[in-house]
């Protein structure tokens, strides 16, 4: 058995944060955009810095262009090493799809950050190319993809008087005829790509990208009727670029290799029929695993991008010296994998709801009363592993039951809450009960779902990570602060939208996810949370549900040990921006409050709230913290089973576990139930002394 023994185990940081993040000896989140251990910085300190110089409010979004940069050059080089290694390809280019991020700041990093490599761009609208005139160099190499009209085409045909090397990619045959009506006009001619419809299907959500019934691309007999046609109109020669995407974040190694078999073996046939292809554009799928599993699940990849690279010159060279074939340049568009880790969002804690309480169980109560109480409450006092399926069965029963009478009239608002929090209680007994247990029962397996503490959080899925909410996809959840503390707390996280649809409970865990996760209880300070791997999609995709917009922002350059700069900070979009955008009149809002100055106030920031820094709604209770020496923590077996035992105790509020010195520093809630604590280490047979 696998057990965790710090904070860093809860969340996985080292798994997903691949070097990017790591935690101090304070406890705090640090970023590492260089992955060089002296150049950091502490996250709690950018919130600091951005609240108090700045005046943004929580949540704030932080990017890092170095982590983008650095990104960039890691794909690079392992393109090259892979190039080196095995030969055959003329060269490798990186080209940056804007639609995995179109933020105008993001398009300036991977431009600086890619030109020492000649990165190239992507488009894949009319919109999208007007953002890559202004922003790319002559020299930038652009590929237009997408479906298109003749006006997009005439764009692609204009900004060719620009840029040096640009491509329009025949995405279906019919674009053909309105490449050759416009080209007959053009002064200078864009290159032309063809986009084969490959057989081969990615894996996970965008599987459907690739396969015969794929949106995009040519079949094998358009293909050829595309080259009689363009022959026939001498354009054949400016055909230069066979493109090939079978869906983003491909998860299995196999598929990659299967796309190049079938796309190589494409192009050495093109080749031999005349065609002058100089690239092979694999497109999208590089995987960002964002649970850190290295698996083949949907939120991760069994291959590191070392291994996408060899996959795709060694085999790309195998097919084209089998067929005696020159090998191409080869580009990829792995946008997601350029900017995923470079972006993420803290966001606050600000109150909990919770349907179990244990401290709320009666101590003085005449439940016999009651049949359905006494039932209930019979049924708390001997539950254990040995009945405990049939009798935790009896509980479901009794509770329903206990509904049923109520609403009949035959039972006091008082009986009913005394039913409802003794259900509850037999719910967490059962999970605690549950956890020691080898073959647990099906029904039983989501108890702790069940039990889960809902921490409501200041922002809004919709808008900083829609993808949870349209198609699961997973993100790191993190504290910033705290992480020198074991998390006792199994929670899910709801936003601050009036939808059921804003909450968070699916989580990265070492299974292929968790359904809760791990925090710790809330106390009087603040508690700050991230979430991260958000750079790719998450901001083009991202709604205004409920008026919620954009966060404040700020983009961080890290220079040393904590020593960082803001380059750019902008205040997140206000509700005036918001209700303009809607077609609103503010000026009617500022006349009809009275109050012009706190109107204003409000219509100038943000709509997500502003709390005082403290969490509401905590109750007050004199805790007590307690050291302990506890024999054998050395041993890694015995030190995981206190901590699974110290984290699933409700008394505990905290605790630290110290292995060399064999010290446990623990928070009670109260003075009262330190001996009920000492209790369960004794039970479990663990020796100790307090200090």
């Amino acid at each position: 058995m696998y057990y965790l023994e710090t904070p860093e185990d809860y969340y996985r940081i080292k798994d997903w944060g691949v070097r990017y993040f790591s935690v101090n000896e304070k406890g705090n989140l640090c970023v590492n955009p260089t992955k060089k251990q002296d150049v950091y910085v502490e996250i709690p300190l950018l919130v600091k810095k951005a609240r108090k110089e700045y005046g943004l409010n929580l949540p704030i979004t932080f990017n890092f262009g170095q982590i983008i940069d650095y990104s960039i050059s890691k794909i690079v080089h392992s393109f090259e090493k892979a190039i080196k290694e095995f030969g055959g390809a003329k060269g490798y280019k990186p080209v940056y799809p804007i639609k995995v991020n179109q933020d105008a700041l993001v398009v300036e990093q991977v431009l600086k950050g890619g030109k020492g490599f000649s990165i190239g761009i992507e488009a894949g609208s009319k919109a999208e190319l007007c953002a890559i005139i202004e922003k790319a160099d002559k020299n930038t190499t652009v590929i237009c993809n997408g479906f298109k009209d003749i006006e997009y085409i005439k764009l692609i045909k204009e900004a060719a008087n620009f840029f040096d090397e640009i491509f329009v990619v025949i995405d279906k045959f019919s674009e053909l005829f309105l490449i050759e009506q416009v080209f007959r006009e053009a002064e200078r001619l864009p290159f032309i790509g063809i986009r084969c419809r490959l057989h081969t299907r990615g894996t996970g959500k965008w599987e459907m990208s690739g396969g015969d019934y794929a949106k995009f691309g040519l079949t094998a007999m358009e293909i050829l009727k595309a080259i009689d046609f363009l022959k026939n109109k001498n354009l054949l020669d400016r055909v230069k670029l066979l493109h090939a995407h079978i869906g983003s974040q491909i998860t299995h190694t196999v598929k990659i290799k299967e796309m190049v078999y079938e796309a190589g073996v494409l192009y050495c046939e093109l080749k031999k029929l005349g065609v002058d292809i100089k690239y092979i554009d694999f497109g999208g799928g590089l995987a960002v695993d964002y649970d850190g599993s290295k698996s083949a699940t949907p939120s991760s990849a069994n291959y590191t991008i070392t291994e996408y690279a060899n996959n795709i010159i060694f085999h790309l060279k195998e097919v084209c010296d089998a067929k005696n074939v020159e090998v191409p340049f080869v580009l990829t568009e792995s946008g997601r994998a350029m900017v995923a880790y470079h972006s993420f969002t803290v966001f606050n804690v600000f109150e909990y709801t919770s349907l179990f309480k244990q401290r709320d169980l009666p101590e003085r109560y005449d439940y016999s009363k009651n049949e359905i109480l006494l039932n209930l409450k019979e049924t708390f006092d001997v539950i254990n592993s040995q009945n405990l399926r049939e009798y935790f069965h009896d509980a479901v029963h009794f509770k329903n039951r206990l509904h049923t009478l109520f609403n009949e009239g035959l039972l006091t608002l008082e009986e009913k809450a005394v039913g409802e929090v003794l259900f509850w209680n037999i719910v967490k007994k059962a999970s605690i009960i549950s956890r020691k247990m080898q073959d647990l029962p099906e029904e039983l397996e989501n108890l702790d779902s069940l039990l889960a503490v809902k921490y409501v959080s200041n922002f809004s899925i919709f808008n900083s990570i829609p993808d949870f909410w349209a198609i699961k996809q997973l993100f790191p959840v993190c504290p910033i602060e705290r992480l020198n503390e074991i998390p006792v707390v199994n929670a899910t996280l709801v936003d601050i939208t009036c939808d059921s649809d804003g909450k968070i409970d699916r989580f990265v865990d070492f299974a292929k996810y968790s359904d809760t996760i791990k925090l710790h209880k809330l106390n009087d300070g603040e508690y700050l949370l991230g979430v991260f791997l958000t750079g790719a999609y998450q901001k083009t995709l991202g709604n205004i549900h409920n008026l919620f917009g954009e966060t404040g922002e700020v983009w961080v350059s890290v220079n040393g040990e904590n020593q960082f700069e803001f380059d750019s900070v902008s205040q997140g979009k206000s509700v005036e921006e918001l209700l303009k955008l809607k077609g609103y009149n503010v000026d009617t809002v500022k006349e009809r409050i009275k109050d012009r100055d706190f109107i204003s106030s409000i219509i100038g920031k943000t709509s997500y709230l502003k709390t005082t820094g403290k969490v509401f709604a905590v109750e007050k209770q004199k805790s007590i913290t307690l050291a302990y020496n506890v024999e054998n923590l050395s041993c890694p077996r015995c030190r995981g089973e206190l901590i699974s035992l110290v984290s699933d105790a409700s008394i505990v509020s905290s605790f630290r576990v110290d292995k060399d010195k064999e010290i446990v520093e623990i928070t009670l809630e109260s003075q009262e139930a330190k001996p009920v604590f000492e209790e369960l280490l004794v039970k479990n047979g663990f020796s100790f002394k307090e200090i």
